[in-house]
């Protein structure tokens, strides 16, 4: 329902599974819910989907309680607007990097979109080119840590050319072991606090 035509991710996914790997997580932190992506691995038992996203805009859907067959497997955190550098990094260290280990998948696929920027002209979060560094190192340590490395960052949205192409280079920096690109743009506004969220995320996953 977005602007896709193809949904690279969940194919990229569903033929690895084909092709030998037990189980498969794609993490999606694009500013908007991979509907597409949830619904083509819903039903797979060795496929899970992780994903941040903006709630209450288009489409409308990946609410925390979404899939309840599914928990530990199909996981949404819907976040507030603002919510930048330090609540990504706070979600990614207690909320996915335990229902990774839990789920043990043998392939990170990533939707690495880049309109969670907080200068984006179509949304409202807050993560700056620092803050895509530490969440894109945070996803390769837990593929070397869980998958032997295996990982595939794939582009998704970004509506600012100046935001995807720093985002770009900052995923090419965490996955070589380079330095993160030099730029300082981190986002002006507070961020809200979710550690409420992080509770009951963790409740309904049971983690």
């Amino acid at each position: 329902m977005g602007f896709c035509l193809l949904n690279n991710a969940a194919i990229a996914a569903l033929d690895a599974l084909e092709q030998g790997v037990e189980r498969v997580m794609v993490v999606d932190y694009d500013a908007h819910h991979g509907n597409g992506t949830q619904q083509a691995l819903l039903n797979n038992p060795r496929a899970g989907y992780f994903s941040t996203h903006q709630e209450n805009i288009y489409p409308g859907s990946g609410w925390l309680e979404d899939a309840p067959a599914a928990r530990g497997r199909i996981a949404n955190f819907p976040l507030p607007a603002y919510s930048g550098d330090q609540d990504f990094a706070l979600i990614f260290e207690e909320c996915l990097a335990p229902l990774l280990k839990a789920f043990k998948p043998g392939l990170l696929i990533v939707s690495a979109g880049f309109d969670a920027h907080w200068t984006d002209p179509l949304t409202s979060l807050g993560l700056s080119t620092p803050g895509y560094y530490a969440l894109s190192k945070k996803l390769v340590d837990l593929a070397l840590e869980l998958c032997n490395g295996k990982i595939v960052f794939i582009l998704e949205g970004g509506y600012d050319p100046r935001n995807v192409a720093n985002g770009v280079q900052a995923v090419f920096a965490a996955l070589t072991g380079n330095q993160p690109p030099q730029v300082d743009d981190l986002s002006k506004y507070a961020e809200p606090d979710l550690s409420k969220r992080v509770r009951a995320f963790r409740a309904w996953h049971r983690l």
